[in-house]
């Protein structure tokens, strides 16, 4: 982040401010990445709710500035930048940025920076709640109630009434990139999955008494399936999309089911239980939080089909590679079957009716969620975090575990 000429004068006076003022009060400059929703949303949620749990034990005076970076994409939700800006104190980039752009780039502006944790331990970022923050420390995004009902008036057109219970389903595709970039280069096809293999699911969810709304800005292809009119709300393709809409059905689902990216960043943040499906990087999507119930992408032999154990997958290093490095390894992955989808989605309605607290106490100590936990590095499994492996996934994949 080059700080311009022209501010240079500006900056300077901004950081001779703050390192003066700094034995009186910290102020404590933040950059707000609003080109990608779940930055925006979860960095600035986990920023907040590690911050205030250390300072329950630490306390001290502070001043934080906050401003949105942009780059060449735009703004991702702004509705949602928006009630960051509500709730923080953030000013606009071109005053913001020089002054934090030429702290960091002087010795002894640490102090000045609000702490972002990245790669700790190991690879684990801030989206990881590695030290139990989120179960002690309320959520910081929450919509006014002005704006709850305006987007009730909405979803009722939709058919998703305020009384009604439903259910977010997010599945990645490449049209949101596409759309944002105008380029194919940006996008990762290995973390896409068919919308179809979710009909199973939303199937059984509709019988459970939830609606379904299936959540993007845009989409490849219309969700189709055997239900009627209002039970699933396809929201790429229809007229009533809006940052609003978003923001109000990610934070007020019972529970979220994704792949892993973006929108569902909103459950995240707001403290829902998360269905996270078809994941092949194992470090960046498992064990994120502790009210997630997860299932893998099976690693194979491209040319034998042969099942790659997890402990060897991951003593090989296989785990650390790109899906373009895999694919020269002759690894490739095989995606969660719908059956397997509706398995991981009835345990966790399940789980929501038992008590969640009790449905993972009672998975954690299962011998086949012990052995998949082991054959991952210490540092994976992060000590805050309680989310498990779907208990009957790994039962129907013995040989993956062992």
């Amino acid at each position: 982040m080059a700080t311009s000429f022209l501010m240079l004068p500006w900056a300077i006076a901004g950081v001779l401010v703050i390192r003066v003022l700094k034995p009186f009060i910290k102020i404590r400059f933040a950059p707000i990445n609003a080109t990608r929703v779940g930055h925006l949303v979860l960095d600035v949620e986990m920023m907040l709710t590690e911050d205030e749990f250390r300072r329950k034990t630490n306390p001290i005076r502070v001043l934080d500035v906050w401003y949105p970076w942009v780059g060449n994409l735009g703004v991702a939700n702004s509705y949602i930048l928006n009630l960051w800006r509500q709730r923080l104190f953030v000013l606009p980039r071109i005053l913001a940025g020089p002054i934090d752009s030429l702290n960091r780039m002087l010795p002894g502006g640490d102090t000045n920076i609000f702490p972002y944790r990245k790669g700790i331990p190991m690879q684990l970022g801030q989206h990881h709640d590695i030290y139990g923050a989120r179960r002690a420390v309320q959520t910081h995004l929450e919509m006014p109630a002005s704006d709850v009902r305006r987007a009730q008036e909405i979803a009722a057109d939709l058919g998703i009434l305020p009384s009604d219970k439903f259910v977010c389903l997010q599945v990645r595709d490449s049209a949101y990139l596409r759309w944002q970039t105008g380029r194919d280069w940006f996008d990762d096809p290995d973390r896409n999955s068919e919308i179809g293999d979710y009909v199973r699911a939303a199937s059984f969810m509709l019988e459970r008494g939830y609606k379904v709304i299936r959540m993007g800005v845009v989409a490849e292809k219309p969700f189709l399936g055997p239900w009627g009119k209002g039970e699933v709300v396809d929201l790429p393709f229809t007229d009533e999309r809006s940052d609003l809409l978003d923001a109000y059905f990610g934070l007020h689902c019972s529970f979220f089911v994704t792949t892993g990216s973006g929108i569902d960043a909103l459950a995240h943040a707001g403290r829902i239980p998360l269905v996270t499906t078809n994941v092949s990087d194992y470090l960046r999507d498992l064990f994120l939080t502790h009210e997630t119930v997860s299932i893998v992408r099976i690693p194979v032999e491209a040319s034998t089909g042969r099942v790659i154990p997890l402990k060897e997958f991951v003593d090989y290093g296989f785990h650390l590679l790109k899906p373009e490095d895999l694919s020269k390894e002759g690894i490739s992955f095989v995606a969660n079957s719908s059956e397997e989808i509706a398995e991981v989605v009835t345990e966790t309605v399940g789980a929501i009716e038992m008590g969640f607290e009790t449905f993972l106490s009672r998975s954690m100590d299962e011998e086949l969620q012990v052995l998949f936990r082991s054959a991952l590095p210490a540092w994976a499994c992060a000590g805050g975090v309680r989310g498990v492996v779907s208990p009957s996934f790994l039962r129907r994949h013995v040989e993956f575990i062992s």
